[in-house]
């Protein structure tokens, strides 16, 4: 059980990373063909950080245009989550992305989005999310 779950914890966290990298190399269809295949392998056993950092890869992508309100409610269940929220790397990338996106958006969308957010559970979240990134067309 242990062999497996590690195996599965460092082929999630490979994804991951390789989706970090595409995105910033304006790759974000590789990049989220990546990241639903993390957040896939995520459903059968991993630790909490890293669905935490599934997330918070899916966010940036959402926020370009294909889901907007998503991204902010993620951001809300991740911004007040201690991992997250006091991690550098974090707010020097996600966040500051995300609060981009809440300075060009209507104040009311993004109160409610990420009081919406702030009521979600973590991992039904993530499991609620591969079935709207298969419709948003992420395969």
């Amino acid at each position: 059980m242990l062999k497996l779950a590690a195996g599965n914890n460092d082929r999630c966290r490979t994804y991951t990373f390789l989706a970090l990298a595409e995105c910033q190399g304006d790759l974000g269809q590789p990049a989220r063909r990546h990241i639903l295949m993390a957040l896939r392998l995520s459903m059968t056993f991993t630790y909490q950080w890293i669905t935490e950092l599934i997330l918070s890869t899916v966010m940036p992508l959402l926020a370009e245009g294909e889901d907007v309100s998503l991204a902010l409610e993620l951001y809300g269940l991740l911004g007040a989550n201690p991992y997250c929220a006091g991690s550098a790397w974090w707010r020097d990338t996600v966040g500051a992305q995300m609060e981009a996106l809440i300075a060009q958006s209507p104040p009311e969308i993004v109160g409610a989005a990420l009081q919406r957010g702030r009521s979600l559970e973590l991992k039904q979240t993530a499991t609620g999310l591969v079935e709207k990134l298969c419709a948003l067309g992420w395969e």
